[in-house]
């Protein structure tokens, strides 16, 4: 056999084991990029869990700072039953109208934490099920790249080992130029 010949045969061969390669790294390819995606919605779920607990404990305290305001007005309003002066009834009143304005902001703030609590809760949802979604196309990918391997994987092995038992016929400096 001619080195032309052998240089041909170890083309073919070379080929072969690139193509088989490709199908092999293409799926694991795919795997990496859906496995980085799925780490990019997890770590945005995560997130979205933690914005969600914060929102939960704001809304907590602002509730109970209305409610120690409530408790407050109940105790000036126990006050202004005993006061004996109109002055001092009506510094009790302004006080808890006062108070009664706080009282109002706070619960417009609890109210407003609660939706955003809900906003982010929807989001967090969301975001699980996108989570999910990914782990089945990971799984999936994973799957891929199992059946790929299992039929390319012996084929693989087979093409490699002709191709460097056909590589030793041929002159290094031959083999060089190939490469």
């Amino acid at each position: 056999m001619s080195l032309q010949d052998k240089l041909y045969q170890l083309y073919l061969l070379d080929q072969q084991v690139r193509g088989l390669s490709s199908r092999l790294n293409a799926a694991r390819s795919r795997l990496k990029a859906q496995s980085g995606k799925l780490e990019q919605l997890t770590q945005q779920r995560n997130e979205l869990s933690e914005q969600v607990k914060l929102a939960t404990a704001r809304a907590a305290n602002l509730e109970t700072e209305a409610n120690s305001v409530e408790a407050r007005i109940t105790e000036l309003r126990t006050r202004m039953n005993s006061v004996t002066s109109n002055k001092e009834y009506s510094a009790l009143l302004v006080e808890i109208n006062t108070i009664k304005i706080d009282k109002g902001k706070k619960e417009d703030e609890t109210l407003k934490q609660m939706e955003d609590r809900d906003r982010l809760a929807a989001e967090l949802a969301e975001a699980e099920a996108k989570v999910a979604e990914q782990q089945k196309l990971v799984s999936h990918s994973e799957k891929e790249v199992a059946e790929r391997k299992a039929e390319v994987g012996e084929r693989l092995d087979e093409a490699t080992k002709e191709r460097d038992a056909a590589a030793t016929e041929i002159p290094s400096d031959a083999l060089s130029t190939f490469n």
